[in-house]
Protein backbone atom coordinates (compact mmCIF):
# COMPACT_ATOMS: atom_id res chain seq x y z
CA UNK A 1 0.00 0.00 0.00
CA UNK A 2 1.71 3.59 -0.85
CA UNK A 3 2.11 5.57 2.59
CA UNK A 4 -0.27 8.62 2.17
CA UNK A 5 2.00 11.99 1.50
CA UNK A 6 0.34 15.02 3.77
CA UNK A 7 2.65 17.31 4.07
CA UNK A 8 2.67 19.63 0.66
CA UNK A 9 5.94 21.38 -0.16
CA UNK A 10 6.32 24.18 -2.20
CA UNK A 11 10.23 25.23 -3.57
CA UNK A 12 10.66 28.72 -4.51
CA UNK A 13 12.94 28.44 -7.38
CA UNK A 14 15.40 31.41 -9.20
CA UNK A 15 13.54 30.07 -12.38
CA UNK A 16 10.63 27.69 -11.27
CA UNK A 17 8.75 29.95 -8.91
CA UNK A 18 6.25 27.29 -7.64
CA UNK A 19 7.19 23.85 -7.56
CA UNK A 20 5.21 21.39 -6.50
CA UNK A 21 5.62 17.94 -4.46
CA UNK A 22 4.63 16.34 -0.98
CA UNK A 23 5.96 14.46 1.73
CA UNK A 24 5.06 11.70 3.95
CA UNK A 25 6.40 13.82 7.25
CA UNK A 26 7.71 16.81 8.30
CA UNK A 27 11.02 15.90 8.71
CA UNK A 28 11.26 14.10 5.22
CA UNK A 29 10.39 17.37 4.13
CA UNK A 30 12.88 19.61 5.79
CA UNK A 31 15.92 17.47 6.17
CA UNK A 32 15.42 14.09 4.50
CA UNK A 33 17.26 13.20 0.89
CA UNK A 34 14.38 15.23 -0.64
CA UNK A 35 13.80 17.46 1.57
CA UNK A 36 14.94 21.14 1.90
CA UNK A 37 17.94 21.31 3.10
CA UNK A 38 19.33 19.26 0.31
CA UNK A 39 17.32 21.16 -2.48
CA UNK A 40 19.36 24.19 -1.17
CA UNK A 41 23.01 22.36 -0.73
CA UNK A 42 21.77 20.92 -4.65
CA UNK A 43 22.10 17.47 -2.76
CA UNK A 44 18.58 16.40 -4.30
CA UNK A 45 19.79 14.14 -7.24
CA UNK A 46 16.23 14.16 -8.58
CA UNK A 47 16.24 17.87 -9.04
CA UNK A 48 17.08 19.71 -12.56
CA UNK A 49 18.69 22.71 -11.37
CA UNK A 50 20.03 24.22 -14.43
CA UNK A 51 16.24 23.93 -15.73
CA UNK A 52 14.56 24.76 -12.16
CA UNK A 53 17.23 27.20 -11.13
CA UNK A 54 18.46 27.61 -7.46
CA UNK A 55 16.49 27.00 -4.42
CA UNK A 56 15.50 29.97 -2.67
CA UNK A 57 12.75 29.31 -0.34
CA UNK A 58 10.49 26.06 0.33
CA UNK A 59 7.15 26.09 2.11
CA UNK A 60 5.39 23.42 4.08
CA UNK A 61 2.11 22.39 5.57
CA UNK A 62 0.19 19.66 6.43
CA UNK A 63 -3.52 19.59 4.93
CA UNK A 64 -6.06 20.53 7.10
CA UNK A 65 -4.17 22.32 9.42
CA UNK A 66 -4.25 26.59 9.44
CA UNK A 67 -0.68 27.26 9.12
CA UNK A 68 2.93 26.44 7.93
CA UNK A 69 5.99 27.15 7.47
CA UNK A 70 8.73 28.99 5.38
CA UNK A 71 12.23 27.95 5.53
CA UNK A 72 15.50 29.34 3.84
CA UNK A 73 19.01 28.26 4.06
CA UNK A 74 21.08 29.03 7.88
CA UNK A 75 23.91 27.04 8.21
CA UNK A 76 24.07 28.73 11.62
CA UNK A 77 21.05 27.00 13.01
CA UNK A 78 21.10 23.14 13.91
CA UNK A 79 19.03 21.83 11.34
CA UNK A 80 20.85 24.25 8.46
CA UNK A 81 17.68 26.47 8.15
CA UNK A 82 15.76 29.09 9.44
CA UNK A 83 12.16 28.62 9.85
CA UNK A 84 9.12 31.23 10.00
CA UNK A 85 5.38 30.73 10.64
CA UNK A 86 2.71 31.28 7.29
CA UNK A 87 -0.49 31.13 7.47
CA UNK A 88 -2.48 28.73 4.92
CA UNK A 89 -4.91 31.64 4.04
CA UNK A 90 -1.55 32.83 2.53
CA UNK A 91 -0.52 30.02 1.07
CA UNK A 92 -3.90 29.63 -0.65
CA UNK A 93 -3.83 33.18 -1.86
CA UNK A 94 -0.25 31.95 -3.26
CA UNK A 95 -1.79 28.58 -4.61
CA UNK A 96 -4.21 30.38 -6.78
CA UNK A 97 -2.81 33.57 -7.40
CA UNK A 98 0.76 32.79 -8.12
CA UNK A 99 3.80 32.91 -6.38
CA UNK A 100 5.30 36.15 -4.30
CA UNK A 101 7.96 38.21 -5.02
CA UNK A 102 11.27 37.29 -2.95
CA UNK A 103 10.50 40.66 -0.91
CA UNK A 104 7.02 39.04 -0.05
CA UNK A 105 8.57 35.98 1.05
CA UNK A 106 11.54 37.77 2.97
CA UNK A 107 9.06 39.56 5.04
CA UNK A 108 8.07 36.48 6.70
CA UNK A 109 11.17 36.77 8.48
CA UNK A 110 11.32 40.15 9.65
CA UNK A 111 11.27 43.72 7.50
CA UNK A 112 12.75 42.62 3.59
CA UNK A 113 15.61 44.11 2.41
CA UNK A 114 13.58 47.09 0.63
CA UNK A 115 11.14 47.71 3.43
CA UNK A 116 14.01 47.54 6.02
CA UNK A 117 15.97 50.75 3.98
CA UNK A 118 12.55 52.42 2.94
CA UNK A 119 12.25 52.37 7.00
CA UNK A 120 15.84 53.89 7.57
CA UNK A 121 15.53 56.05 5.19
CA UNK A 122 12.46 57.47 6.53
CA UNK A 123 14.29 57.86 10.26
CA UNK A 124 17.13 59.53 8.64
CA UNK A 125 14.90 62.25 7.55
CA UNK A 126 13.13 62.71 10.77
CA UNK A 127 16.90 63.45 12.63
CA UNK A 128 20.16 63.19 12.42
CA UNK A 129 22.44 59.86 12.16
CA UNK A 130 25.30 58.12 10.93
CA UNK A 131 24.87 57.68 7.17
CA UNK A 132 23.43 54.19 6.25
CA UNK A 133 26.38 51.62 5.64
CA UNK A 134 25.69 49.94 1.97
CA UNK A 135 28.34 47.95 1.06
CA UNK A 136 28.15 46.71 -2.78
CA UNK A 137 30.77 43.94 -1.51
CA UNK A 138 30.53 40.84 0.52
CA UNK A 139 34.50 41.77 1.29
CA UNK A 140 33.06 45.43 2.25
CA UNK A 141 30.55 43.51 4.72
CA UNK A 142 33.31 41.69 6.45
CA UNK A 143 35.54 45.20 6.53
CA UNK A 144 32.98 46.78 7.96
CA UNK A 145 32.37 44.49 10.71
CA UNK A 146 35.78 43.94 12.21
CA UNK A 147 36.14 47.64 12.34
CA UNK A 148 33.15 47.52 14.39
CA UNK A 149 34.98 44.74 16.49
CA UNK A 150 37.59 47.10 17.22
CA UNK A 151 35.68 49.89 18.15
CA UNK A 152 33.79 47.41 20.67
CA UNK A 153 36.77 46.40 22.35
CA UNK A 154 38.13 49.64 22.91
CA UNK A 155 34.72 50.59 24.72
CA UNK A 156 34.22 50.29 28.57
CA UNK A 157 32.03 47.22 29.33
CA UNK A 158 29.65 49.99 30.71
CA UNK A 159 29.75 51.77 27.69
CA UNK A 160 29.05 48.28 25.42
CA UNK A 161 26.20 47.23 27.58
CA UNK A 162 24.89 50.16 27.19
CA UNK A 163 25.05 50.52 23.53
CA UNK A 164 23.93 46.75 23.47
CA UNK A 165 20.55 47.49 25.75
CA UNK A 166 19.60 50.54 22.68
CA UNK A 167 20.72 48.65 19.35
CA UNK A 168 17.86 47.11 17.44
CA UNK A 169 17.87 42.73 17.76
CA UNK A 170 17.46 42.40 14.62
CA UNK A 171 19.97 42.77 12.11
CA UNK A 172 19.53 44.89 8.81
CA UNK A 173 20.04 42.87 5.60
CA UNK A 174 21.87 44.65 2.54
CA UNK A 175 22.13 43.46 -0.65
CA UNK A 176 25.82 42.98 -2.39
CA UNK A 177 27.15 41.82 -5.49
CA UNK A 178 29.73 38.61 -5.27
CA UNK A 179 31.52 36.54 -7.18
CA UNK A 180 31.57 32.69 -7.25
CA UNK A 181 33.50 29.84 -8.75
CA UNK A 182 31.73 27.12 -10.71
CA UNK A 183 34.09 24.89 -8.91
CA UNK A 184 34.91 21.11 -10.34
CA UNK A 185 32.80 18.69 -8.62
CA UNK A 186 34.96 16.30 -9.40
CA UNK A 187 37.89 17.22 -7.51
CA UNK A 188 35.58 17.41 -4.34
CA UNK A 189 34.84 13.91 -4.84
CA UNK A 190 38.47 12.48 -5.19
CA UNK A 191 40.15 14.83 -2.81
CA UNK A 192 37.83 13.55 -0.16
CA UNK A 193 38.24 10.06 -1.38
CA UNK A 194 41.77 10.44 -1.15
CA UNK A 195 41.18 11.93 2.47
CA UNK A 196 39.29 8.80 3.60
CA UNK A 197 37.30 10.27 6.45
CA UNK A 198 40.60 12.21 8.06
CA UNK A 199 41.44 15.57 7.96
CA UNK A 200 44.53 16.35 5.93
CA UNK A 201 45.27 19.05 8.10
CA UNK A 202 45.28 17.04 11.81
CA UNK A 203 44.78 13.76 10.45
CA UNK A 204 42.06 13.24 13.05
CA UNK A 205 38.59 11.26 11.51
CA UNK A 206 36.06 13.74 10.18
CA UNK A 207 34.18 15.39 13.54
CA UNK A 208 30.94 14.41 12.41
CA UNK A 209 28.73 12.41 9.65
CA UNK A 210 26.51 14.45 7.16
CA UNK A 211 22.96 13.83 7.76
CA UNK A 212 22.14 14.08 4.04
CA UNK A 213 24.44 11.32 2.45
CA UNK A 214 25.99 9.97 5.58
CA UNK A 215 29.50 10.55 4.21
CA UNK A 216 32.21 12.03 6.76
CA UNK A 217 31.95 15.85 7.23
CA UNK A 218 35.25 17.55 5.37
CA UNK A 219 35.45 20.29 3.88
CA UNK A 220 38.00 20.93 0.33
CA UNK A 221 39.94 23.26 0.61
CA UNK A 222 42.60 25.37 -2.35
CA UNK A 223 45.88 25.87 -0.75
CA UNK A 224 46.45 28.74 -3.07
CA UNK A 225 42.81 30.21 -2.94
CA UNK A 226 40.72 30.65 -6.42
CA UNK A 227 40.63 34.12 -5.89
CA UNK A 228 43.81 34.61 -6.28
CA UNK A 229 44.97 32.34 -9.12
CA UNK A 230 44.90 29.05 -7.87
CA UNK A 231 44.12 25.83 -9.27
CA UNK A 232 40.91 23.83 -8.73
CA UNK A 233 42.84 20.38 -8.89
CA UNK A 234 43.33 17.81 -6.79
CA UNK A 235 46.49 18.96 -6.07
CA UNK A 236 45.81 22.38 -5.00
CA UNK A 237 42.89 20.64 -2.47
CA UNK A 238 43.06 19.27 1.06
CA UNK A 239 39.90 17.90 2.67
CA UNK A 240 40.22 19.33 6.23
CA UNK A 241 37.51 19.18 9.64
CA UNK A 242 36.21 22.90 10.30
CA UNK A 243 38.53 23.78 12.79
CA UNK A 244 41.96 23.14 10.35
CA UNK A 245 40.18 24.76 7.72
CA UNK A 246 39.22 27.88 9.54
CA UNK A 247 42.60 27.65 10.91
CA UNK A 248 44.03 27.89 7.08
CA UNK A 249 42.44 30.96 6.80
CA UNK A 250 42.10 32.99 10.29
CA UNK A 251 44.69 31.37 12.25
CA UNK A 252 48.08 33.07 12.87
CA UNK A 253 50.99 31.64 10.82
Amino acid sequence: MKKPHPIQFRAVHSKNRWRKADHESEKNALTGTRGARALFDRLNKAINYAREGDAKFVIIWREGEDKGEIVVPDHDQWDGLRHAPMGIDDINRFERDGPPSDEVLWSYFGRSPVTERRSEVAESAQEPAEPIFAPTQLAEVEQDLQRRIADSQNLSAADRLARLAASEPLPRRVCVDTTAFIRNADVIVEVLLRANGRCEGCSKPAPFIRASNRTPYLEVHHQTPLSQGGEDTVNNALALCPNCHRFRHYGAA
